[in-house]
């Protein structure tokens, strides 16, 4: 074989190269087709001989420039134009490369199910390297992000990202008293909120008097309602077009408060005098009530009645008095 039939790249021949001859009409030719893996610069190649003859004589044979990019291709992220809470999605992501023996490594940030891969062969050399999983949409990825990754052997790690959009039906329905923490008293109007969290957000409201469930007239987000001892406990239901959600029970009897009135009038007293104070509880006289007293905290043994007396009061019986009311429904204080 003469020098000009052993022709091979610059590079000695990596494994899997593979070597080709033709015949005809007397002719004998031979054909070297080589692949470089691993091709990190630019370069230009040239024929060859191998390395028992000096190559430097073949420099005049016909060059081809391999032009090397810095930045290989990006993941691209597939997902369908909609997801559901609850509705199996596949979702794909792929890449192309050159590196027919090393192609990127594709890895997600969220939990799939039957993941395949494939590889499809393009024009020109090159490839696509697909990895496609089964995704389970939850209410808790709404708005987050789904991540792809293509790690390259060189150490390099290129991204895809989207983010979720997921419908779902209303969560964490709850009535919610506007104002707080802030204590009532019977005849108080309250307004009251039926909140909920929802992809797309709760359009229709279903209200509750809870004596026998009684259904009340306003549907909208709000409704502001007038206290009574029969009217203090509610809840909500919020739908939208996927489904609804109800809410637990408010009560609004535990913001109501106890409240000392001093009898007469009077806030100073003389020594010897007789102090008087009432328990207010702005609920229906019907109940059994129970009281408890204190002054500055401390609780005043065996006072239990609504009223507390004090005869011949004296310079140390002065203080900020409060009371609790117990009740079969809970306790109320004016702490």
């Amino acid at each position: 074989m003469t020098p000009s039939e052993q022709i091979f790249s610059r590079y000695p021949p990596p494994t899997g190269w593979r070597y080709r001859e033709n015949h005809g009409s007397g002719a004998k030719r031979s054909n070297y087709n080589n692949g470089i893996d691993d091709v990190r610069d630019s370069e230009t190649y040239y024929p060859c001989i191998n390395g028992n003859i000096n190559c430097n004589q073949y420099r005049g044979f016909n060059k081809v420039r391999v032009q090397v990019t810095d930045t290989p291709e990006r993941p691209v992220l597939t997902l369908p134009p909609s997801l559901t809470e609850g509705t199996p999605a596949r979702i794909t992501c792929s890449v192309q490369h050159t590196c027919a023996h090393n192609p990127p490594v594709l890895q997600w940030n969220k939990v799939g199910f039957n993941r395949t891969e494939r590889s499809e062969e393009l024009e020109g050399g090159v490839r696509r390297f697909v990895s496609e999983i089964e995704y389970i949409p939850t209410y808790q990825d709404d708005g987050s992000p789904i991540v792809c990754e293509s790690n390259y052997r060189t150490g390099q790690v290129l991204e895809d990202t989207a983010t979720l959009d997921i419908t779902y039906p209303p969560k964490n329905v709850a009535v919610i008293k506007l104002d707080g923490e802030k204590k009532i008293e019977e005849g108080e109007e309250v307004t009251l909120q039926c909140a909920s969290d929802a992809n797309p957000p709760a359009n229709n409201y279903t209200w509750y008097r809870i004596k026998k469930k009684e259904e009340l007239k306003e549907h909208g987000e709000e409704i502001t309602v007038t206290i009574n001892w029969e009217n203090m406990r509610f809840s909500c239901s919020a739908r939208n077009w996927l489904g609804n959600n109800d809410s637990s029970i408010i009560d609004l009897r535990l913001f109501f408060y106890a409240k000392v009135a001093h009898m007469g009038g009077k806030r100073e007293f003389e020594e010897g005098e007789v102090l008087q104070l009432e328990c207010h509880f702005s609920m229906s006289r019907q109940w059994p009530f129970q009281y408890s007293w204190y002054r500055n905290r401390i609780p005043l043994n065996n006072e239990t009645q609504r009223t507390l007396r004090i005869y011949d009061v004296k310079e140390s019986d002065s203080g900020n008095y409060s009371c609790k009311v117990y009740t079969s429904d809970g306790n109320f204080s004016s702490l």
